[in-house]
């Protein structure tokens, strides 16, 4: 079975490209593999998506996740 997790980010500040870290922790009964894991773009399909990287390869479209954590 798949889910989908639907995210809105509005901040009232600058988020610096080199910096800022965004989590979303918490999902306990979750379960995917360690690493990279693939952000898609919502309905509008406008590239958002690439504004966001894995915080270690910088691999742009992608966040990290640890299984462990639930992070």
């Amino acid at each position: 079975m798949k889910n989908t997790i639907t995210v809105t980010i509005m901040s009232n500040q600058m988020f610096s490209h080199d910096a800022s870290i965004i989590s979303i922790c918490g999902l306990v009964s979750s379960h995917a593999d360690d690493g990279p894991m693939a952000i898609f773009d919502g309905f509008a399909g406008c590239g958002h998506r690439h504004l966001f990287s894995h915080k270690h390869s910088e691999q742009s479209g992608y966040g990290s996740w640890n299984n462990t954590n639930k992070c």
